[in-house]
């Protein structure tokens, strides 16, 4: 092919591109969080879910600013979605370590009107918030893995749109 005809090649923005790759590192977290589920047996507390709900958010938002060709707007509502997943997150390490007051939603099961609806209820009950599910033992929680990641997308989404070749 001739330079010509390779610079009249339609070609994708780079901010666009930026949002296909948020889209898609979104996927994989949730594909990671499903696997660790489902394969490995960590069930979600209610927190571990909401920011679920943060990634299936980031793809939404991410797949949208590509397939629309709204690579700009993408990014800054992806870096939108990142800061509160972020801070969402952060209150889940803090609850884990004792800095904030466990949420109402991880707190209690129901009442049990009798001994056999207790023993149902603690069966049944879903993962509290401020036990962490650890990676490496007293090293390394789930959550504090998730703001770890969460605060790295978050850095490269606003590098993204304060760099000078995502201006387009």
């Amino acid at each position: 092919m001739t330079d010509h005809a390779l610079s009249t090649r339609p070609r994708l923005h780079r901010a666009r591109t930026g949002c296909l790759w948020l889209a898609l590192l979104a996927a994989w977290s949730l594909a990671f969080a499903y696997l660790l589920e489902y394969g490995f047996g960590y069930y979600p507390c209610a927190l571990c879910t909401l920011e679920r709900y943060g990634f299936m958010a980031l793809f939404l938002v991410g797949l949208i600013g590509f397939l629309f060709d709204h690579g700009r707007a993408g990014l800054v509502g992806c870096l939108a979605v990142l800061v509160g997943l972020s801070g969402l997150t952060f209150y889940h390490v803090g609850v884990e370590l004792g800095w904030f007051q466990l949420s109402i939603a991880c707190t209690g099961a129901g009442r049990a009107a009798d001994v056999d609806q207790l023993r149902d209820i603690l069966l049944n009950a879903p993962p509290s918030c401020d036990r962490p599910a650890w990676i490496v033992p007293n090293v390394v929680s789930l959550a504090q893995l998730t703001l770890g990641w969460t605060l790295l997308l978050t850095a490269l989404t606003a590098a993204m749109i304060a760099g000078p070749a995502f201006r387009r």
